[in-house]
């Protein structure tokens, strides 16, 4: 009787917990004007400069709170990444590591912010309006934004406590998933790169396809030598991966550290060790204006030409990605002159 009772109370808690996220982002979309102020000021008559002003996207108001909660994604929450890409169009490959970011209040970044936020409000609109072709009553197109939306606010609760947050989040995710759908099904469907081009492309940059000596390499950077210290003691080839997951501040630590393959010449020169290690072989603890490294080669590629063959997917993707980047400011010049915009002082106090 009493392991019933139990399977009963286990089943009647799944059915509210299943019932409480249903509830949480099962909600219709919001829009500036039915969303609730999340810090900053609700008035559009602050009195420093370059403070945020009210703007007007097709009849509705975003608020200076509108802007300042999304400031604040960038310099409050810590695990939050916002591609500075422009919609759909994936990043250039990095041609050495880059250095963890630590993104400061400034007036340049307030201006990209209205920027980023006036346009991704015209785009939007300007699909709900003006849109032929594109379904966006489909309940599908918003799965992977939820789910985005949930692990964001599980990855930083402290920030995303209040509905009105988790509600901002929600719409900022969800339009930026639409207007990336929309671009790929709409304006970059007719985009391709021809085998002439590729060709042409690859007889006028052959040089770069000379490829030096080359390493892939493993790295753990953390903020305190303390740290390094503890883990360069523990630490192997064997369990370097999941070190590197746990411990390091870097963006490949997602990928175990993994890293290049990078030439000497494309790596700051605190690397230059690894060129001279056997594979498998771990650094000690190296310092730079980064942090505290420990750094493991893992392969050593010898000098050599990409063939044509070789260097084609790479062409490909490159001429793509730059055809899209010429094909999207078209687009949202249309939508700009499609959807109206009432920008005092381009959204900030002068």
């Amino acid at each position: 009787m009493r392991q019933r009772y139990k399977t009963l109370f286990t089943v009647i808690l799944l059915i509210f917990a299943g019932f409480m996220v249903w509830k949480i982002f099962s909600k219709p979309l919001p829009t500036p004007d039915t969303l609730p102020e999340v810090g900053g000021t609700t008035t559009n008559n602050p009195h420093s400069a370059n403070q945020f002003q009210e703007v007007q996207v097709a009849g509705t108001t975003l608020l200076p709170g509108d802007f300042t909660w999304e400031l604040d994604l960038h310099t409050k929450v810590p695990n939050f990444e916002d591609s500075e890409d422009v919609f759909g169009i994936p990043k250039a490959p990095a041609s050495a590591p880059q250095a963890p970011l630590e993104v400061t209040d400034s007036l340049e970044l307030r201006e990209r912010v209205v920027s980023a936020v006036i346009e991704r409000k015209v785009l939007y609109r300007y699909i709900q309006e003006k849109s032929r072709g594109f379904d966006l009553g489909d309940p599908s197109r918003f799965s992977k934004c939820l789910a985005e939306v949930q692990e964001v606010a599980q990855s930083n609760k402290e920030f995303f406590t209040s509905s009105a947050s988790r509600e901002r989040l929600k719409a900022k995710i969800c339009e930026e998933s639409i207007i990336q759908q929309y671009l790929e099904e709409q304006v970059f469907r007719s985009l391709a790169v021809s085998e002439s081009e590729i060709a042409s492309y690859y007889r006028t940059h052959e040089k770069a396809y000379r490829k030096p000596t080359r390493v892939l390499l493993r790295q753990v950077v953390v903020a305190k030598e303390e740290l390094a210290n503890d883990i360069r003691r523990s630490i192997k080839a064997s369990n370097f991966s999941e070190l590197a997951r746990k411990n390091s501040i870097t963006p490949e630590a997602e990928k175990g550290g993994l890293m290049g393959p990078f030439s000497k010449e494309q790596l700051p020169t605190l690397f230059d060790i690894v060129f001279s290690m056997n594979t498998g072989e771990i650094s000690g603890v190296i310092k730079s204006e980064y942090g505290y490294h420990i750094i493991m080669p893992i392969q050593k590629l010898p000098p050599q030409t990409l063939s044509y063959a070789e260097a084609a997917p790479e062409i490909r993707a490159e001429l793509l990605r730059t055809k899209k980047l010429d094909a999207f400011p078209r687009w949202l010049n249309t939508a700009m002159n499609a959807i109206s915009v009432t920008s005092p002082n381009t959204g900030l106090v002068p």
